[in-house]
């Protein structure tokens, strides 16, 4: 896991913000201390809530993003780890 991104990347993304996004958030936190988060989920509340909780456990702001490719134009480095049944679609341009 230390070799995923190097020490000037310092803005992540999670694409999905359940229990495998937290683990991956916490696992990282190990190796790697970002300065900024972005997390994009189907769910809405349930990345709220993980958006606080890496903010407060792992000590660095976590935006909720209204749509997946806002996170990944955020970020340096993207975790797209989920077990949804639904594939993330990208919404139609206006």
């Amino acid at each position: 896991m230390k070799y995923f991104g190097s020490p000037e990347h310092k803005k992540v993304a999670y694409i999905g913000t359940g229990v495998i996004a937290s683990a991956m958030a916490e696992g990282t936190h190990a190796i790697h201390k970002f300065s900024s988060g972005y997390a994009f989920g189907l769910d809405t509340k349930q990345a709220t809530v993980f958006a606080e909780t890496i903010t407060k456990q792992l000590g660095y702001p976590m935006t909720v993003c209204k749509t997946a490719e806002e996170a990944v134009r955020a970020a340096d480095i993207i975790f797209t780890r989920t077990p949804a049944s639904a594939q993330v679609k990208r919404e139609p341009a206006p």
